[in-house]
């Protein structure tokens, strides 16, 4: 059976793994929308001008990694030391 400490820690980076996730593929899909507002840019990405679309997830991503720092700080108590090396 695992000790609390032990199931707060698989919460924890559970957490963080989520987040990490969603931001891996975020990430090409802003890049993917900034090329194509610089090859073209009047370019519709999902129906809407693209630089829209890009200036909207170059703050998606900000987002994302602030929660991620928030996770990490908030809960930097219940991951072995190790894991931040």
């Amino acid at each position: 059976m695992l000790n609390t400490d032990a199931v707060k820690t698989a919460q924890v980076l559970s957490k963080e793994l989520n987040v990490t996730a969603q931001t891996e593929p975020f990430y090409w899909f802003a890049l993917n929308t900034q090329r194509e507002m610089l090859y073209n840019k009047d370019k519709k990405v999902q129906l809407q001008p693209s630089i829209n679309i890009a200036t909207r997830s170059i703050y998606q991503l900000y987002e994302h990694q602030n929660v991620l720092q928030q996770t990490h700080l908030d809960d930097q108590n219940y991951v072995d030391t190790t894991y931040w090396d």
